[in-house]
């Protein structure tokens, strides 16, 4: 269990910020968010079953290194099905949401 303020300092960000980023973490099922005096945040889940992706993605409004690999993918010529970069993209792209995924908690936490 960790409060606020100890996760304000240990990373170095103003305590303001850190429950619009919980109450992401937590809606997302990655962290549990205990009230009171003795309150705090804790992980909902083993380190080792939660991925850098899962995090990431949940805090972020979009993962896509690109606009034409977002979810609409929004081209503006037109041209996704044959566009030579859309397809290097793609592939890294691909590439980054593989490393995070395989990137666990405890591979950062722990030395």
């Amino acid at each position: 269990m960790i409060s606020t303020s100890e996760l304000s300092q240990e990373l170095s960000v103003p305590s303001s910020y850190i429950p619009k980023i919980t109450k992401k973490l937590n809606q997302a099922g990655i962290i549990k968010a205990c009230e009171g005096t003795n309150g705090g945040y804790m992980l909902a889940k083993q380190p080792e079953n939660i991925s850098l992706m899962e995090i990431i993605s949940c805090v972020e409004e979009t993962m896509a290194i690109n606009r034409c690999l977002e979810e609409d993918r929004f081209c503006s010529r037109n041209l996704e099905d044959t566009c030579k970069i859309h397809k290097i993209l793609l592939s890294l792209q691909n590439t980054y949401n593989n490393k995070l995924e395989s990137v666990k908690v405890s591979d950062v936490i722990r030395p």
